[in-house]
């Protein structure tokens, strides 16, 4: 009996690597039409360009 119970239950290694199906839909997103980058990075990348004169200051000062 514990030779046919071995024999059944053989080694899964995806077990418990799979993740199961949300159903039901997402939720409704009021700005669909909005720019998630921009609001991120502010008027005309103002957020990336403060950034770039960040580094380049940082990089200034190791040089010296």
């Amino acid at each position: 009996m514990l030779k046919f119970f071995f024999k059944k239950s053989h080694l899964d290694f995806m077990k418990g690597w799979i993740t199961e199906e949300v159903t039901g839909s997402l939720p409704p997103r009021d700005n669909e039409d909005e720019d998630m980058l921009g609001v991120l990075l502010g008027k005309e990348g103002e957020a990336f360009d403060r950034l770039l004169d960040s580094l380049v200051e940082d990089e200034e000062a190791m040089a010296e």
